[in-house]
């Protein structure tokens, strides 16, 4: 294990013997958030409980990006570490997205919240003919938002406990396809405006994935334009947002920067079915943006005027209310995914998404209760992290100085370096313009990386601080990379070349001296375990 401490240079000659790899570490990415720093342990003690392999949360503060941090890794396998900017599929964190493209349509004056859905003069009047249950044409708008339409998930009308359309599986479209001949969102309608409903529209609440189907469809109606479409054009590019669209099914359609799923079944789904009630992907700091376009006392911009989110939240319009700690919010869930997102009264917001879920609710009233925790942090720092960042995904590694000087000499400086291993090691990469200089370094053995830590040292170099540090594989040789950033940031200390439990001894050492974990990486290479970690105070 290699040492470096703010003035202070310490080798240890001495390795420990390795840790199991049942016994994983989970370290955080991104960048340093003064005053928050406790933060990072309760969600990594979150996701060790839980079993979680990798995450991210983005917390604001009057419409300031405060804390954005990855946790664990995105792709388990190859080792890539899970970054604030990491995509997940948000699965019906999708809903509140739904309602606020409704409540567009509301202020354009194309729709109004009590008109009929179905019938000859409701807005899809297409269906018309096959309603077997004259109840569906009471349905209105905001029967859909509420989750009133009549639909119950729990109990179809012949008493069964299941009903195809609300969990659009690969393994449970069948019944649709056998019923319409196909399997598409027209099959989806008409398949289920042939069915009775469960309860008279409006008479209760029942969670209805079906409800939200059907508003995307009244959203393609009145736009003329595919939902995803819609979202991009009237939701995203209004906040400058690149990360939200349609998930993929397959692993394999993954996009650029979208985390691995774990969990039984989690890429069964028909994602492309889901689209309004389940279908998107998106970042932490993404869903933050949206949050803040409808957080009408922060500055920014905003997705509907102040009335109407008024009339959003107060008439329970899709989003949840919690009155004992003042927020709006509403969560996720599907095999692979937990995602959840709280809107607070005092000005604090908070998104946090998984790439696992448990069959146990627990994990979902333990996940507001660490979202309430990192919402009452009286440290909040003043900086604001969406500042002008870039994001590099899969960048060969071969490439990163062209790409660091390209960016440096444009005022950019990188806040994340993250090595992945793979056939062809690259870096994922976030850059910051910010105006803070920045020295970077990369494909070092440990003794270059000592040695560059060493030259850190120099008196020139007083105030510098390890701003990131990722260990790799490239070529059968393990490798590090980092980026040094001028802060005069207070105490710091480094380590590399640790197995888990010597990084499990320097943890509880300098945790116990008030320090906390701000980085770290690992890799393992022939049954050896290399893990590099930074801590400030």
């Amino acid at each position: 294990m290699k040492t470096i401490q703010k003035f202070l240079l310490l080798t240890l000659i001495t390795l420990t013997a390795f840790l199991s790899a049942s016994q994983a570490q989970i370290f955080p990415t991104g960048e340093f958030s003064p005053g928050m720093e406790a933060d990072n342990k309760k969600v990594i003690d979150f996701m060790k409980k839980w079993n979680i392999e990798g995450g991210s949360v983005a917390v604001l503060k009057d419409g300031r990006l405060v804390y954005a941090k990855g946790f664990g890794y995105a792709d388990k396998d190859k080792e890539r570490a899970a970054t604030p900017y990491t995509i997940y599929r948000i699965a019906s964190v999708t809903k509140p997205i739904t309602c606020i493209a409704i409540m567009q349509l509301v202020e354009q004056n194309k729709i109004k919240l009590d008109d009929k859905v179905f019938g000859a003069n409701g807005l899809l009047p297409e269906y018309t003919d096959l309603i077997t249950d004259n109840r569906l044409k009471q349905i209105t708008v905001r029967h859909l938002l509420k989750h009133q339409g009549g639909w119950d998930r729990k109990k179809d009308s012949k008493g069964n406990a299941y009903s195809p359309e609300f969990e659009p599986t690969i393994n449970k479209k069948s019944e649709i396809e056998a019923s319409e001949g196909a399997y598409t969102r027209k099959a989806v309608m008409d398949f289920m405006v042939k069915r009775k409903l469960e309860f008279d529209p409006g008479s209760r609440s029942e969670y209805s994935n079906f409800g939200y189907f059907v508003l995307g469809r009244i959203i393609v109606k009145k736009s003329g334009m595919l939902y995803e479409n819609y979202v991009k054009k009237y939701i995203c590019d209004p906040l400058g947002i690149g990360s939200i669209q349609l998930g993929a099914d397959a692993q394999n359609g993954a996009l650029a920067g979208e985390s691995v799923y774990y969990g039984g079944g989690a890429y069964g789904y028909v994602m492309d079915m889901m689209d309004a009630h389940g279908g998107l992907v998106a970042s932490a700091p993404a869903l933050g943006l949206i949050l803040r376009g409808v957080d009408k006392d922060v500055p920014g911009k905003k997705l509907l005027k102040d009335a109407t989110i008024d009339q959003m939240f107060n008439d329970g319009l899709c989003w949840g209310r919690n009155n004992t700690f003042k927020t709006y919010q509403h969560n996720g869930k599907l095999s692979g995914t937990s995602s959840y997102m709280t809107l607070g009264d005092n000005g604090i917001s908070v998104v946090a998404l998984f790439n696992r879920t448990s069959g146990d609710n627990d994990l979902y009233s333990e996940m507001y209760t660490l979202m309430m925790d990192l919402s009452k942090n009286v440290s909040i720092p003043s900086h604001d992290l969406y500042n002008n960042d870039a994001l590099y995904w899969k960048i060969k590694t071969s490439n990163y100085q062209a790409k660091f000087n390209e960016l440096n000499g444009k005022g950019y400086r990188p806040t994340v370096i993250e090595g992945h291993t793979a056939n062809n090691p690259m870096f994922d990469l976030i850059f910051r313009k910010d105006g803070k200089q920045a020295v970077s370094f990369h494909g070092l053995t440990s003794a270059q990386y000592q040695a560059k830590f060493d030259e850190l040292q120099k008196p020139q170099y007083k105030g510098w601080d390890p701003a990131d540090i990722t260990v790799y594989q490239e070529a059968g040789k393990v490798l590090y990379a980092g980026s040094f950033v001028k802060t005069n940031n207070p105490k710091w200390v480094a380590r590399h070349d640790m197995s888990d439990a010597q990084f499990n001894t320097e943890n509880s050492k300098w945790t116990g001296q008030g320090y906390h974990l701000v980085k770290g990486s690992k890799t393992v290479k022939s049954g050896k375990t290399y893990i590099a970690a930074v801590w400030y105070k």
